[in-house]
């Protein structure tokens, strides 16, 4: 079994009366843009294999009002107030002709873009399947980080009694520990606060017999020349990310496509095979275009003398 953990993580919980979010090092006015939007759809599938769109969303806005009457108004120009800590959430309000029931069936996920042009998956920053706890006519799910945008959020479904539902959007930035995260807004780190690669530290103490191993990528490509691991030992490998831009990163039957977020520390853990050889790909985001391979050698364990 495959278990990604993120370096950085941030919480948001959605109330009654609206959402409070936690997030490290939020950004002023100064990183966002009031004007910006952001599209937004329904898909059958999954987040990992989007299909076609069946529900077109109302595009999301910073600060957008979210009324259970009306779709998100193109027009509005939201005005920043506030400390500069305030971490601006961006909301998209749409009524759509379908059931609850029927976004719920057959499986369907909600992703979020940037305005970006380009290949559509490498522009999402969230995505969510649409399914959780029904509490009477509403229902609310959560939207995870997508190519490694540190934006992340919350769906809420609301059905409103005559065959219409109410989908709401909302989405912050600030998922990792950088000092600006807005993307697709014109937004960058200063030079005086450059990005630190966060120390992370498995969740739990690591029994015996379990392997820990490193990976550094800089530069674009892997600073190892090979891996080597030890046959059936549970894994935890420490991927570093030293660049300002996001990657893909996979072993073939071993790790399953993963993103590697800038500057961040991305810890897997799984369980290695039998012996052989195996290839490590570190991938471009935007078209999966291969930028460094690496092999990666499961050896036998080591015979234990009796």
């Amino acid at each position: 079994m495959l278990i990604v953990r993120l370096v950085s993580l941030a919480l948001i919980t959605l109330f009654t009366g609206g959402m409070t979010a936690w997030a490290q090092e939020a950004t002023s006015e100064r990183g966002f843009d009031p004007a910006a939007r952001f599209p937004a759809h329904i898909h059958a599938g999954t987040c990992e294999e989007p299909g076609e769109i069946a529900w077109e969303l109302a595009e999301g806005g910073f600060g957008l009002p979210a009324p259970f009457e009306t779709e998100t108004p193109s027009d509005v120009r939201a005005t920043y107030v506030g400390p500069d800590a305030a971490n601006p959430a961006i909301v998209s309000v749409t009524t759509l002709d379908a059931t609850l029931d029927e976004l719920v069936a057959d499986g369907h996920v909600i992703d979020a873009h940037t305005a970006a042009e380009g290949v559509e998956a490498a522009t999402r920053i969230a995505c969510g399947a649409v399914g959780g706890f029904l509490a009477g006519d509403d229902l609310v799910f959560g939207m995870q980080e997508a190519n490694g945008s540190r934006h992340g959020g919350t769906g809420w479904l609301h059905a409103n009694g005559d065959d219409t539902t109410t989908v709401t959007l909302f989405l912050v930035s600030g998922l990792g520990n950088g000092a600006n995260t807005a993307l697709g807004n014109g937004a960058t780190t200063p030079a005086d606060e450059p990005e630190v690669v966060a120390e992370a530290e498995p969740a739990a103490p690591l029994p015996s017999g379990v392997e820990t191993t490193e990976l550094v990528v800089e530069g674009g490509e892997f600073t190892a020349e090979e891996l080597t691991l030890v046959e059936d030992l549970p894994t935890v490998l420490r991927v570093t990310n030293d660049d300002d831009r996001p990657y893909h990163f996979r072993i073939n039957d071993l790790v399953a496509t993963i993103v590697l977020p800038p500057n961040e520390l991305t810890v897997v853990e799984f369980t290695t095979p039998s012996g052989g050889v195996f290839a490590g790909r570190l991938l471009a985001p935007d078209d999966e275009a291969e930028l460094d391979l690496l092999p990666v050698t499961v050896v036998p364990r080591p015979e234990v003398a009796p």
